[in-house]
């Protein structure tokens, strides 16, 4: 196999790159890829290198650096000099072959010297293809850091933590990492016995509107604001890889709620879903994708005891892990918090950066007025 960027649309040789691999993750996956969030731009491409017996992959998207208006109307960059960015999530460098055996890590001579080698044939790769620099998204819980680390052409950052949940364990030993405020409201809607159920695809409709209600309560950054055309091409491309939970709260109705002088028996009546959930899964790995809630729903804690039914599903299943994510753009933000209640486990999240050319970058910089050493990546953009 020569190294080569293997287009979206050829998705056979895409995954016969992925079937090589030790273990690949639902964002690696060509219909992930051709499920992009809105906000994506670019062509989405597998970058592939072979070292040593073994192969690398590594999902990206090619941006031209024209699509930038200032760039464009400077005259000075063609449409085929393009920069590199993960897709959104977790698809960071993978690997498998008879020159490594199991998971390697950088603590050993021949792991580094392996691991820069593939190292610079991806630069080498990305550079033969016009690519001025390249963010990558590293996944949390593969271990594929040390391909990056330590080489001259690579920086790698740690910009925050992530939350995932061992679904091996007991529940006792769950319940001894979850945080007691969560217990609690786990324990209080337990007893209010709400509606769980898992939603065939046809609800994704509901949970768009759910949820885009969500994000303009919150006030989200316009790129999370997903259209219900997002919905269904995750839905369409994944299959049964995306699944769809909802908690229902029952309302109950006293006699005097009812304003009933004569007495009577309280009553219920089940509502639309107060809480969603959108999860991906692969192989024995679950990823908490995206939420909803009402208003309501979000202060009272439903949303804890949605996330725990799902836990509870999951290792019923045989799932081995629930990775939860972190917070917005890796901060320690309220999400974080939230996350963080549900389990002590902290995959740490990676990211590398690479500059191809120089004196490109600098140029990009010098038109769009960014300072060149600014923390954002890449500094034009």
């Amino acid at each position: 196999m020569s190294d080569r960027l293997i287009p979206i649309e050829d998705a056979a040789a895409w995954m016969s790159v992925l079937d090589r691999c030790e273990v690949c993750d639902v964002y690696h996956l060509p219909g992930y890829q051709r499920a992009a969030m809105p906000s994506e731009t670019g062509r989405a491409v597998l970058a592939t290198v072979e070292v040593d017996d073994v192969v690398a992959a590594l999902p990206l998207r090619l941006r031209p650096v024209n699509e930038i208006p200032v760039v464009r109307d400077s005259g000075e960059f063609g449409d085929d000099v393009v920069d590199a960015v993960s897709p959104y999530g977790y698809p960071g460098l993978i690997y498998g072959g008879a020159g490594l055996s199991g998971q390697a890590t950088s603590e050993t001579a021949g792991s580094v010297a392996v691991g820069h080698a593939i190292a610079a044939a991806l630069a080498d790769l990305l550079r033969r293809h016009g690519v001025v620099s390249a963010f990558v998204r590293q996944h949390p819980l593969i271990n594929s850091t040390w391909v990056f680390r330590g080489h001259d052409e690579f920086a790698v950052d740690d910009p925050g933590l992530t939350v995932a949940i061992d679904l091996t364990e007991s529940d006792d030993a769950y319940r001894s990492q979850a945080r007691r405020t969560h217990l609690s409201d786990i324990a209080s809607w337990s007893d209010r016995a709400p509606i769980f159920e898992e939603r065939d695809h046809t609800a994704l409709a509901d949970f768009g509107a759910a949820y885009q209600e969500t994000m303009a309560r919150k006030g989200a950054a316009g790129r999370y604001m997903l259209d219900d055309a997002y919905f269904r091409r995750l839905g369409l491309e994944l299959g049964e890889g995306l699944r769809l939970f909802a908690a229902t709260a029952l309302s109950v109705e006293t006699p005097e709620s009812r304003g009933d002088d004569g007495g009577g028996d309280e009553t219920s009546e089940v509502n639309s879903p107060s809480a969603w959930a959108l999860v991906l899964t692969h192989g024995k790995a679950a990823h908490y994708h995206l939420a909803a809630t009402s208003p309501d729903a979000e202060h009272a804690g439903l949303s804890r005891w949605l996330l725990d039914q799902i836990r509870v599903r999951l290792a019923s299943e045989g799932f081995r892990t629930f990775h939860l994510g972190g917070g917005v753009g890796a901060s320690g933000d309220s999400l974080f918090t939230f996350k963080s209640g549900f389990s002590r486990w902290r995959p740490t999240f990676h990211v590398a950066k690479w500059i191809g050319d120089r004196d490109a970058y600098e140029r990009l910089c010098s038109i769009t007025g960014a300072p060149v050493d600014d923390d954002f990546f890449p500094a034009y953009r």
